[in-house]
């Protein structure tokens, strides 16, 4: 660490330096960014920043110090020991806003420095499975997902909560979760299909409730997808009702999502209609009155002639 008169250098890579009253980070004597403003870190906030797992969950909770009058050279020297702790604690991505962590990060990363080497994709993983709405967003908005490999992906859908939060993310970012889901699908097939299956096997109903009222039924699989849940031992249909049912009681909802349920039935791809008539064909065995009862209300056997109506 050296701070030569408006200069300060953290390391090899990073220096920050004070220009026309503004903070400006450089990467290898290259301009990178201009600060904007300075949030508080862990170590000048011990008293609080217990219950407060990053510095994104601090400013959104507290918010930045933009609104108190500083000068120039107390904020530089902010940004500086704020940039110091970071590199100190191995480019601990929660010790910055992610707005500024991330792409710092990645262009470390992208220029070989050693350290951001071997922690570039453990913290994409990392802030992807800690549970933060904020920076779940951030890192899918910049879409972040896509510097993991097949390994990273497989342990992020196994050990993590990353379907459900993405499906959470705000109604604007729809074509954000598309794009992501799509992704996905193209990159890692076999995983988001395994991924689909314990979803409906383990009757997940609340990331199953968010599948159909965001429409994302069809992004997140495929005719095949849906053959194989119904030939998994799945009662697919008993597992919709219990959804349904499930909706009534999800006070984040205003009503049931039975019409977003009816709406994917009215309006299924061709390819979906004889795997469905297939679901019918093996619901109709069991005799299960509840499930006559759906399919007799979401005019199921619409979808049936006459005469496969008779042979029955």
């Amino acid at each position: 660490m050296v701070f030569v008169s408006s200069t300060f250098v953290i390391n090899d890579y990073i220096e920050l330096k004070l220009e026309d009253d503004k903070t400006v980070i450089y990467i290898e004597g290259k301009e990178f960014i201009q600060c904007k403003y300075l949030s508080i870190t862990s170590s000048e906030a011990n008293f609080i920043f217990s219950e407060i797992e990053s510095i994104d969950d601090f400013s959104e909770d507290i918010g930045l110090i933009n609104s108190f009058e500083i000068s120039p050279d107390i904020e530089f020297w902010g940004h500086c020991s704020n940039l110091q702790a970071w590199y100190e604690h191995n480019y601990d991505t929660t010790l910055l806003h992610s707005n500024l962590a991330f792409p710092l990060l990645k262009e470390l990363y992208k220029i070989g420095d050693p350290i951001a080497n071997f922690k570039f994709k453990e913290e994409i993983v990392k802030r992807f499975s800690s549970n933060r709405q904020i920076t779940f967003e951030f890192l899918l908005i910049e879409d972040y997902l896509k510097y993991l490999g097949i390994q990273e992906v497989k342990f992020l859908l196994d050990t993590s909560n990353f379907i459900e939060s993405l499906l959470n993310c705000r109604a604007e970012l729809l074509e954000n979760i598309r794009k992501t889901i799509q992704y996905m699908r193209k990159k890692f097939p076999n995983i988001l299909r395994s991924k689909v299956l314990e979803i409906f096997r383990q009757k997940d109903y609340r990331i199953i409730e968010l599948l159909f009222i965001r429409d994302l039924f069809y992004d997140i699989s495929d005719s095949k997808d849906l053959l194989l849940i119904i030939n998994s031992k799945i009662e697919f249909f008993e597992v919709l009702l219990d959804t349904i049912e499930y909706s009534k009681h999800d006070l984040s909802l205003q009503g049931d999502i039975s019409k977003d349920i009816y709406y994917f039935f009215q309006n299924l791809d061709q390819d979906y209609i004889p795997i469905i008539k297939y679901a019918i064909e093996k619901a109709l065995k069991r005799q299960d009155f509840r499930v006559l009862k759906f399919l007799s209300e979401y005019n199921l056997f619409d979808y049936f002639t006459k005469e496969e109506l008779d042979n029955l």
